[in-house]
């Protein structure tokens, strides 16, 4: 297993190398695959010399970007490579002769990435825009302007018919034709390979693309006289990238994103017809600068929306169309957050809500999003005695939480208590504290006790942090907390709906962990109680390095952290990352982007959420991706475009058997002998990561094993951990032993990877 592992890593550099000019080409379809990379580069082949000077252009880019040290992640993805490619293609198909464009390839392939890494600087840090294919118009510009001074010669597009293009309908002729004709080869040949080169990116698009198309030969047909077959082709280029960039790539797919992909086809066509003869004047074709303009107009113009809906805008690490509609619909299902920001209770403990949403005798009208908590006692009443003084009261001056981070913009604080029953109907908030937590969005908790307030206005506050303590103030007959959020921090203004997250109540006497909760009346909540033994099982440290036995492969992770201290697990042997966080009350793992087959997705469909909480008797429910569950692709996600569906719904439960934590998941969806669709069984230990991962899906059983034989320093850091967690010192040995594996790799049993980089956004046209 060793020699493999080795013989693997010292592979690894060779492949990265391998890997880095296929991305370039992929990139101009907005695409990471290898795979679809090497579709292009067999497409471009058809014409040797062309194919040549594009593949010197991305090589030479790659070069003079490392040179200059440019970000490593960047190159590696090859967005400093794909338009030093299309003015490498774009010189080999407009100028003859090879001995003389090649020495200019070479000179103009290093000026792209000077310019691509100027407008990187200006354009992603003032304005956080994409540079698309701004640095290949700006220098093939510069090339066909001085042509005439170096005696370049100009041809005509040095590509055949083909024999292809007779056994074709005329309308797939046309298409494939204009596929090619992105990458300056307009023949039937080259546009089947960047066909299959854009379903292996994507399915959504590829009909995105061809809805496109249609868009403009209708464009065609409506205007014969004034779109001849040159400006349709130059319309369907800008408009297949157009369509693609905005319903699949900024804009999470929809039926609103193709629309808005279709209305930047639209705009395509104006500004072809708008900028045709200004250009032809001075020489020069529109290529494709409609595109440019298309795109950056659209992305510029949905950031003044005031709500980012219909559609919503990509606002995570973007990959496939697939992946940010899986992504996006999982994160609607998993956290249900309205507002982008998850809400904690205002208090710490078991309380009861006594008035909920639309409750009497106050939550009505505009002010009935709104929510009263009183902790009762063994007897079920919310005082000790005849409850005559507020004293009586069990959760008078019991603590009050911030429910999320935010900033205090107003503080009350000397209203005086009411005895049990009266009400000060002239300062009906009582003592209080607002709190904004975004634009027009603000929480308040009310009826504090006077001169408890432990903020002050313009104080920044995090989530859980004391703002007072509870009281009967203002219009309040008994001792409560009254929280609700607003839009404006105007005392009085109308209520907004609010759910809270991570909630632990209670069902028919079980406790379950509700993603998002909007509390009846009389229901018995609280937030959840971490203990130090749960969250030493998910105590993982950047650098440790797990190795796995799934099936005959053999696959190691490493955790690392990234400079905005960003928390992931990577697969060395496979293109595949899985993010997570672990807050102070929870783990939560994230969608898995790269192989469906890496170990990964194990790892999501076993431990999407955990509770930190040392309580057996847990219920939760979170949401599992089909990709992470099926081995393979199924009929579920080749549908999901139409049919919505945001994965399986699992539910879990935690058991401690011994020095191990076991945490067992079944999916409510059930088969036709009423067995879970979906079974997960993972077993932890301190801090060293799942060490047991059992996934069934549809009766195919799937089992990751941590590869711990034959490494003493690991077997000695698991007895010391057993040994501490019998002592209940639960947290002293995550690091031993993580430590004592990656020795263990370092001394020749594999260790190492290759230089990764965050994912970046795809290089566009």
């Amino acid at each position: 297993m060793a020699a493999r592992v080795a013989q693997t890593i010292g592979v690894a550099p060779v492949l990265s190398a391998c890997q880095e000019p296929l991305r370039a080409y992929a990139q101009v379809l907005l695409s990471r695959s290898c795979w679809s990379g090497a579709a292009i580069l067999g497409a471009t082949l058809l014409v040797p010399r062309t194919a040549l000077l594009g593949l010197a252009a991305v090589l030479v880019s790659s070069l003079v970007a490392r040179a200059w040290k440019l970000e490593r992640g960047a190159v590696s993805e090859g967005l400093y490579g794909y338009n030093a490619l299309l003015v490498g293609l774009g010189i080999g198909q407009t100028f003859a002769g090879f001995a003389t464009t090649l020495p200019l390839v070479v000179v103009t392939a290093a000026m792209t990435v000077v310019v691509t890494a100027a407008l990187k600087s200006w354009l992603g840090r003032t304005s956080q825009l994409p540079v698309l294919s701004v640095p290949f118009l700006i220098v093939f510009a510069l090339v066909c302007s001085m042509s005439p001074y170096l005696r370049m010669e100009r041809q005509i597009l040095a590509v055949e018919p083909g024999a292809l293009a007779m056994l074709l309908p005329p309308v797939v002729s046309t298409f494939l034709r204009d596929l090619g004709a992105i990458f300056f080869l307009p023949s039937v040949e080259a546009g089947g390979l960047v066909l299959v080169s854009l379903l292996i990116h994507s399915r959504i698009a590829t009909v995105l693309a061809l809805a496109a198309f249609a868009l403009v030969q209708a464009l065609g047909v409506a205007f014969p006289a004034s779109l001849d077959a040159v400006t349709l082709r130059t319309l369907a280029c800008n408009g297949m990238l157009a369509a693609v960039a905005v319903g699949g790539v900024w804009f999470v797919p929809s039926l609103a994103a193709a629309a808005w992909a279709l209305g930047a086809v639209v705009l395509c066509a104006l500004l072809t017809l708008g900028i045709a003869a200004p250009l032809a004047r001075l020489g020069v074709g529109p290529l494709f600068v409609p595109f440019n303009l298309a795109a950056l107009c659209v992305l510029l113009a949905a950031r003044e929306r005031t709500r980012d809906q219909a559609p919503k805008s990509v606002d995570f690490i973007p990959g496939t169309p697939e992946e940010n509609l899986n992504y996006f619909r999982t994160r609607l299902a998993r956290f249900q957050s309205c507002y982008g920001l998850r809400f904690r209770l205002p208090c710490r403990g078991r309380w009861t809500c006594t008035q909920t949403v639309n409750g009497e005798p106050t939550h009505q009208g505009r002010w009935r999003h709104a929510f009263d908590f009183e902790v009762m006692g063994s007897e079920g009443k919310p005082f000790r005695g005849l409850g005559r003084s507020v004293e009586d009261y069990h959760c008078y001056r019991l603590p009050v939480l911030a429910t999320a981070a935010g900033t205090v913009v107003k503080v009350v604080d000397v209203v005086a208590d009411n005895q049990v029953g009266d009400v000060n109907l002239k300062q009906n908030w009582g003592n209080l504290v607002m709190l904004q937590h975004g634009p027009a969005l603000f929480s308040l908790v009310a009826h504090l006790a006077p001169g408890s307030c432990k903020v002050r206005e313009g104080q920044p506050v995090s989530r859980g942090d004391v703002l007072g303590v509870c009281g009967n103030s203002g219009r309040s007959p008994v001792p409560h907390i009254h929280f609700q959020l607003q839009a404006t921090s105007m005392l009085g203004a109308d209520t907004l709906p609010v759910d809270f997250h991570d909630v632990v109540h209670l069902v028919a006497g079980e406790e379950r962990l509700a993603i998002a909760l909007a509390p009846d009346k009389d229901a018995v909540v609280r937030n959840l109680e971490p203990g130090e033994a749960t969250r030493a099982q998910f105590n993982f440290h950047d650098g440790d390095v797990w190795a796995y036995q799934l099936g005959l492969a053999t696959e190691q992770v490493l955790c690392e952290v990234n400079v905005l201290g960003q928390t992931s697990l990577r697969s060395i042997e496979r293109a595949a990352c899985l993010g997570f966080e672990r807050s102070e009350d929870c783990f939560i793992s994230y969608d898995v982007v790269g192989d469906r087959n890496s170990v990964l997705q194990l790892v999501r469909a076993a431990l999407p959420r955990v509770p930190l909480e040392e309580n057996p008797r847990m219920v939760w429910r979170d949401f599992v991706p089909v990709r992470a569950a099926a081995p393979r692709l199924s009929v579920t996600e080749l549908g999901a475009p139409l049919l919505g569906t945001g994965g399986l719904e699992v539910e879990y439960t935690m058991t401690r058997q011994g020095w191990r934590w076991v945490i067992g998941g079944e999916s409510i969806r059930r088969d036709r002998q009423g067995v879970p669709v979906l079974q997960t069984r993972v077993e932890l230990e301190n801090g060293a990561g799942p060490l047991v991962i059992d996934v069934t899906w549809r009766g195919q059983h799937r089992r990751a094993t941590r590869l711990l034989a034959g490494a003493p320093e690991v077997e000695s850091g698991l007895q010391a951990s057993r040994k501490n967690h019998e002592n209940s010192a639960h947290t002293l040995v995550g690091r031993d032993r993580s430590s004592a594996l990656s020795l263990h790799l370092e001394q020749g049993h594999g260790g190492g990877s290759p230089d990764g980089g965050s994912r970046h956004l795809p290089g566009v046209l």
